[in-house]
């Protein structure tokens, strides 16, 4: 992942406000989530949405994770969805299986768009028939289908931060939500849920209307 100059330039400038709390949210590793963003200590991180967390810190290297409770029997969940991916691999020129801790995935984000839309609907739909007995969610990002412990989502991510500040006694008056993909529908009905006085601004990077509150 690439991350833009202009986008670390503002990320570095919030997150030096002592009254500001960032977070960056994302469905990717903590390892990568930390070459990205190792420089930047008093942005906070969240990785495999959620699975791993780490609180904003003072310096550079002080910064800790904690991971989270799934409540998932992932050698079950795998034993019956890392066959199925493992086809659809070797049926899609460009795909491959990826390993995630926990959760699986399957890429299409090298094969044909067309081609690997269509294997990816099916897919989704017989992971989600497979794996209905287990706690899991299959999610459908871009160029990927990913299998990940149904407790872990975005949602979770933003109520847990905002609960944490509200116990510390720093009740938010502004809150912004930004994301560029469905599965980050959920932070935006987290925030929403939390209620309160706050005003709040979720944003969409893909040409969505904003909601404002």
């Amino acid at each position: 992942a690439l991350l833009r100059p202009e986008v670390r330039a503002a990320l570095a400038v919030l997150s030096a406000d002592p009254k500001t709390t960032v977070y960056v949210v994302s469905g990717t590793t903590i390892e990568a989530l930390e070459a990205l963003f190792g420089d930047l200590p008093r942005v906070g991180l969240a990785a495999a949405s959620g699975l791993v967390q780490a609180a904003p810190a003072a310096t550079a290297g002080a910064r800790t994770s904690k991971v989270s409770e799934h409540g998932t029997d992932w050698a079950a969940v795998r034993a019956v969805a890392a066959p199925m991916l493992r086809r659809q691999a070797a049926r899609t020129n460009g795909s491959a299986v990826l390993k995630r801790d926990p959760g699986l995935a399957w890429s299409y984000y090298r094969a044909d768009p067309e081609w690997g839309r269509i294997q990816a609907l099916q897919l989704a739909r017989d992971l989600e028939a497979a794996l209905a007995p287990h706690d899991v969610e299959v999610v459908h990002r871009e160029g990927m289908i990913e299998v990940v412990p149904g407790r872990l989502h975005k949602g979770n991510v933003v109520k847990s931060v905002l609960t944490n500040l509200t116990k510390n006694g720093a009740k938010p008056d502004f809150v912004l939500t930004v994301g560029d993909s469905p599965v980050d529908e959920k932070m935006y009905s987290s925030v929403y849920s939390r209620g309160g006085r706050a005003e709040t601004l979720l944003c969409s990077s893909r040409g969505r209307p904003a909601l404002q509150k």
